[in-house]
């Protein structure tokens, strides 16, 4: 008798899905929110009492296999749809995904989910791995008023054109107002702060105020 051969390209639907589950036991110090991962048992043959029963609680057709409900990425979960990898449609070719899977993929995106279909235990895998991947730090945009405050305050000399140029303002946009309206609105801030402390009593309070606040406020 001819000895059977076995690879993972070979695997089923179900053993890829196990694989992939003991895989995800193992990752939780690595990918925070994993243990959440879990299956939604709406496949696999049944008696018909039991599926009946199910059906009655509520198991519905084409709802994806796998749910994992950690917002990530502007999303407000992952479902994954598992099939098998040896029957992954050829280049340009269809099939594979059922007419009611489709329909949940669909509606699932329309509600703000990352609702996938994934051929294998690996492209699951890594499809989780991107998910999951810590998002980078926002970088902190300075508004208007701070950076116009920056130059204001910063001890430089510089011509109407130069702060233009510094702030990408356009020629319509009239600096010296807009210093005098800051110079104003700083002076009342400034004195307000002064008031607080009673530490300062030069003219140049609005200088070492704006220092000072820039301390006290952290850096996003």
């Amino acid at each position: 008798m001819k000895k059977r051969t076995y690879t993972l390209e070979k695997q089923s639907e179900s053993t890829a899905q196990t694989v992939l589950m003991t895989w995800a036991k193992f990752q939780a110090n690595l990918l925070p929110g994993i243990d959440l991962l879990h299956a939604i048992p709406n496949g696999g043959h049944r008696h018909i009492n039991v599926a009946r029963q199910m059906k009655r609680e509520g198991v519905t057709s084409g709802v994806p296999d796998l749910c994992l409900p950690v917002a990530r990425g502007g999303h407000h979960g992952l479902y994954i749809e598992m099939k098998a990898e040896h029957k992954r449609p050829k280049a340009g070719g269809a099939g594979g995904v059922d007419p009611a899977q489709v329909v949940w993929l669909r509606r699932l995106t329309e509600e703000g989910y990352l609702a996938v279909v994934c051929w294998g235990w690996e492209e699951a895998k890594r499809t989780i791995e991107t998910y999951l991947k810590p998002e980078p730090p926002a970088t902190y945009v300075p508004t208007f008023r701070e950076r116009f405050l920056e130059i204001a305050v910063d001890g430089r000399i510089r011509t109407v054109r130069q702060i233009r140029d510094d702030l990408g303002l356009t020629e319509s946009f009239n600096v010296t107002e807009a210093l005098r309206s800051l110079q104003g609105a700083l002076a009342a801030e400034a004195h307000a702060w002064r008031l607080r402390t009673h530490t300062l009593t030069s003219r140049a309070h609005v200088s070492i105020w704006w220092l000072e606040k820039r301390k006290e406020t952290p850096t996003p």
